[in-house]
């Protein structure tokens, strides 16, 4: 009776291996494609309105008489799990902060929503372009400095 070696079995399990990983990738990668920042899951409203309601939030420079806080569903990991991604902009006091996250951690917690990622920025960096004759050319958001993440859930 004749043994097999590690090295006979190689060919036959990279023959395996190698085309399992780059389906895999290719998934992996096609899924961040399809995947958006939509409210698929429906618990944007919620988490805005719980971030809102710390009355710690200035109004938003894109959409004036809004507060400065946007919320999207996201996917991480290798199995793409969801995860409600809420972006704050203009709360730069810890003490404020601290206000604003025990809401939406309340919220969580009554809601039963996905995990929570809250991402304070310095400000909201918004530019709109204007020509001579008063008319808008165009607007656009500028690089905003991080400030501080926290994940609840």
């Amino acid at each position: 009776m004749r043994r097999t070696t590690i090295r006979q079995l190689r060919p036959y399990v990279l023959a395996v291996a190698i085309p399992l990983t780059i389906l895999h990738t290719l998934f992996s990668f096609g899924m961040q494609f399809i995947a958006s920042g939509a409210d698929r899951l429906g618990e944007c409203p919620g988490l805005d309105q719980a971030a809102a309601s710390s009355n710690v939030i200035p109004e938003s420079k894109e959409r004036p008489g809004y507060p400065a806080v946007g919320c999207a569903v996201e996917r991480r990991g290798i199995f793409l799990s969801y995860y409600n991604h809420v972006t704050v902009l203009g709360v730069t006091e810890t003490a404020a902060q601290d206000h604003l996250v025990a809401a939406v951690a309340e919220n969580f917690r009554e809601a039963h929503t996905h995990p929570v990622q809250v991402v304070f920025y310095e400000r909201e960096n918004w530019t709109t372009r204007e020509l001579q004759n008063g008319v808008t050319l165009g607007t656009s958001r500028g690089p905003n400095k991080l400030i501080r993440i926290v994940n609840i859930g």
